[in-house]
């Protein structure tokens, strides 16, 4: 996360209202008797204060998945919902006495606010870091959602390049769709040379026709993680030990080959940094949520009973 000048702007005034808060709780705390509860008057004006911010945090949400809202800029929202939702933290501290809680319900609600304060820091992290990563170690970016189709143009180029190489492979074809990006270009000597050797079987051919159809091919289709091609060292080395035992003429269609598993290999690391990035919002959001409706609950059961 990028301290801005607008972020600045809303840590001076998320300071400022824990500092209010703080002056007002620590002469309060005093004369308690160091026994604070929620019920007094300060106790009920902090857990006012301290659900009001909770709750502007939570209209981010809402703010995100109802586009028809056109209150303010995303990223002031975004502001808002990271400082309004940590102070709210220590406020909420501050109407409990600096406890988590005296019963089941208002235990049960400090530990869920801490998991979404905590689980909230850890999703900035990553949002930090991850786009960082991905922009250093990833050289073909993808759309999230094309990754499918990309990957099944991969197949079909490799495909067709060991057939212009080995001869018919032999295989029933998958679907495939049209459009979407280029992934390689064959060179010419790379079609000339893939020709003279299709025309005459050898054994290095062949060679090349097995890996491919027991290493390769499968790779390209299938979610393998534990395929020796996903991990960039082993592929590197299993591709070196295949060149070894091919004649010249097939070292290029297999340099393309390698070229086409690299590629494979950027989709699947996007793929996990796009899990990691929005993962976390699966325990963040419902959390959250649930907090603020056990926060409701609470405050109509201590006004009532």
């Amino acid at each position: 996360m990028i301290i801005d000048s607008q972020h600045t702007r809303w840590i001076a005034f998320s300071v400022l209202i824990l500092l209010v808060c703080l002056v007002f709780y620590i002469p309060y705390h005093r004369d308690s008797l160091g026994h604070p509860v929620g019920g007094s008057g300060h106790g009920i004006v902090f857990g006012i204060l301290g659900f009001v911010l909770m709750f502007i945090a939570g209209l981010l949400g809402a703010r995100k998945r109802v586009r028809v809202w056109r209150i303010g800029r995303a990223q002031e929202w975004m502001r808002a919902h990271i400082w309004l939702g940590l102070i709210s933290f220590p406020i909420i501290l501050f109407h409990s006495g600096l406890r988590l809680g005296g019963g089941h319900l208002t235990r049960m609600l400090m530990y869920l606010f801490i998991i979404v304060i905590i689980s909230g820091i850890i999703g900035l992290v990553i949002q930090h870091i991850l786009p960082r990563y991905l922009f250093t170690r990833i050289q073909r970016e993808t759309i999230y959602e094309q990754i499918p189709h990309v990957i099944e143009q991969l197949r079909s180029e490799a495909d067709e390049l060991i057939e212009r190489t080995c001869g018919d492979l032999d295989i029933s074809r998958e679907s495939e769709s049209d459009g979407g990006r280029s992934t390689l270009r064959l060179t010419q000597s790379t079609v000339t040379a893939a020709a003279a050797v299709a025309t005459e079987p050898s054994q290095g051919s062949l060679t090349l026709r097995q890996f491919y159809l027991q290493e390769v091919r499968p790779y390209l289709i299938h979610k393998l993680e534990d395929a020796t091609l996903q991990n960039e060292a082993t592929g590197d080395n299993r591709f070196s030990h295949i060149r070894l035992l091919l004649p010249g003429a097939l070292h290029e269609p297999l340099e393309d080959l390698q070229t086409l598993c690299s590629e494979r290999r950027d989709l699947k690391r996007q793929e996990n940094l796009h899990y990691w990035l929005h993962g976390w919002l699966l325990i963040h959001i419902p959390i959250a949520y649930g907090l603020l409706l056990l926060s409701v609950i609470h405050a109509l059961f201590s006004m009532f009973f």
